[in-house]
């Protein structure tokens, strides 16, 4: 049977989906675009911050253990033996770690989980997987998610700007160890043939 309570998108006010611009709608879309991902990034810090920083004592052990316990679970044939032993290697360079600070992480954070209202407040919902983590396991989904051509083009282009305004900000203020980040990133975006960020 079908269930009684509503989904929740439903629960709470507002879409889940940005329009798609077309060329000439693109320089609204890309004010809208940026700054619906500036205010879920807002919304973000304030999770983050809910409860105090605690350390994470046995954190590199659980995450391999963790990715081992997955392992053994997947069905036959389900995983390509390659993608197994590059992933155990990367995990396993975890170990050794000291533990990190863990805050309120929501473990699924990515826009199919972010409403927006028609007068542009950003919502969050589908927190069955809160926990106490490190802060960059919620930057891991948008990370590697699948972007948008749209959303690639603003996030290439304030992107490129801001390393230019890092380098004359951190020059005028004496970080020179700054200024040389915002140069490495520039270039790094001027040698790819798609960058992304």
């Amino acid at each position: 049977p079908a269930s009684p309570l509503p989904s929740a998108p439903a629960c709470v006010p507002g879409t889940s989906l940005l329009p798609r611009a077309s060329p000439a709608e693109r320089p609204t879309f890309f004010f809208y675009l940026f700054a619906f991902l500036r205010d879920a990034g807002r919304v973000l810090r304030r999770l983050h911050a809910a409860q105090p920083v605690e350390k994470l004592p046995g954190w590199a052990s659980a995450k391999i253990e963790g990715y081992e316990r997955w392992v053994a679970e997947a069905p036959d044939g389900l995983l390509d033996a390659r993608d197994v032993a590059f992933a155990r290697s990367q995990i396993a360079t975890l170990e050794g770690w000291e533990p990190p600070g863990g805050v309120t992480c929501h473990g699924d954070w990515q826009p199919r989980n972010w409403l927006v209202d028609g007068e542009g407040i950003v919502r969050a919902f589908a927190f069955e997987r809160v926990e106490s983590e490190w802060w960059c396991h919620d930057l891991q989904r948008m990370w590697w998610r699948d972007w948008s051509d749209d959303e690639i083009a603003v996030l290439n282009a304030t992107a490129a700007a801001s390393h230019v305004i890092q380098i004359v900000w951190a020059t005028r203020h004496g970080d020179h160890a700054f200024a040389e980040a915002g140069r490495r990133h520039l270039q790094a975006m001027r040698s790819s043939p798609n960058p992304r960020v």
